[in-house]
């Protein structure tokens, strides 16, 4: 799907390189990968939430439908910089 706009190309770019600069940091162990519990629903219906303003804007509607095979919770890894009391959640990919 194109872009609508160049903030949304920049915000895309900058989300490679940074992603790009991510692995070369675990390449270099300056990162460390951790392992999070968390409910993909959830997860899911935040994202949802938060683009539906800009949907009903442009009058558009979002719905989800979650399968019954997906389980409540799930186990991530986030990326957690070593020496730094923060740790990154995950960008969902849609």
């Amino acid at each position: 799907m194109p872009s609508n706009s160049p903030r949304d190309s920049a915000d895309s770019l900058l989300s490679i390189i940074n992603d790009i600069l991510d692995f070369s940091k675990l390449d270099a162990r300056k990162m460390t990968l951790e392992k999070i519990e968390f409910g993909p629903r959830q997860a899911l219906e935040h994202t949802v939430k938060t683009t539906a303003l800009s949907a009903h804007e442009k009058a558009l509607e979002i719905t989800v439908r979650v399968g019954s095979d997906v389980p409540a919770t799930v186990i991530a890894r986030v990326i957690a910089q070593e020496g730094v009391n923060q740790t990154r959640t995950p960008r969902p990919r849609l």
